[in-house]
């Protein structure tokens, strides 16, 4: 028999509810249900989350999306930390209203994995929230970043049998810390050889690393034309690039004008 937990019990008044627990294995099995939703993630550990439609094995780094209803129950296999998040069906249905979400209509709660930096980034995220009035307006924001950030894809898109180290290292060469860095970058991102890297990236992109790396750094130089005033000097040395007339070759080649045009153009828009 499932125990049902009710909103009104643990969490009356508020609009969400914040934590971060810890499981070990002689934990006894909590099989529930409740009138709320919840988003839970694996911070470090392994378990299994099972539901009357079977159970799932779970690492580090998986994301589960429990709707209202679902019967579920977390066990560890190893001393297993996870954050979880919950709030009331109203919020839940207002996300179903408006965005595809993965609180699908399968028979058990979905399960994605996480790049080690969106977990990172999810737990900041999840720290702030602890430290925030329980609103609707703040649980809102939370969750439709939660789903922006699930639905980021690589630059450029990857065939699906991409391998996960390849994935994790096309998903995080967007961030300036590492492209900054070029190729080396990259490879350092895939924790592979530059040779074994430098393959699989001919081969599933047919591109160099290099490229992908350029090609990440003039959008950024783009979007940096597009929002600030910094001299165009300063936006190459941002991307890691220090030959100026590099920077001019790399932008004209991907975007068919200087940055100086690209940049007018863009305010003419406006």
């Amino acid at each position: 028999m499932a125990t049902i937990l009710h909103w009104k019990d643990f969490a009356a008044g508020e609009a969400f509810f914040v934590a971060r627990a810890w499981r070990k294995p002689s934990d006894a099995i909590r099989l529930h249900t409740h009138d709320f939703s919840e988003v839970l993630w694996i911070d470090a550990g392994t378990g299994m989350q099972s539901s009357p439609a079977g159970a799932k094995p779970l690492q580090t780094g998986d994301i589960i999306f429990i709707r209202p209803s679902d019967i579920h129950a977390l066990t560890s296999a190893t001393t297993m930390q996870f954050t979880n998040i919950a709030f009331p069906r109203d919020t839940y249905n207002w996300l179903r209203q408006r965005y595809t979400t993965p609180w699908t209509t399968a028979p058990a709660p979905e399960v994605h994995r996480l790049e080690p930096g969106q977990l990172r980034r999810l737990n900041r995220a999840a720290d702030e929230l602890c430290n925030t009035p329980r609103t609707r307006l703040v649980i809102e924001r939370f969750l439709l970043n939660l789903l922006h950030m699930l639905a980021r894809q690589p630059a450029p898109a990857l065939p699906a049998d991409s391998p996960e180290w390849f994935q994790h290292a096309c998903t995080e060469i967007n961030q300036p810390e590492h492209f900054r860095s070029g190729a080396p970058g990259f490879t350092k991102l895939a924790g592979r050889s530059a040779e074994h890297v430098a393959r699989v990236t001919r081969a599933l992109l047919r591109q160099t690393p290099s490229a992908v790396v350029n090609r990440v750094r003039m959008q950024y130089a783009a979007r940096r034309l597009t929002m600030t005033d910094a001299k165009i000097m300063d936006i190459a040395l941002d991307c890691g690039l220090t030959n100026l007339s590099h920077f001019y070759r790399l932008f004209q080649r991907q975007f068919g004008t200087t940055p100086q045009t690209y940049r007018q153009q863009q305010r003419d828009l406006a």
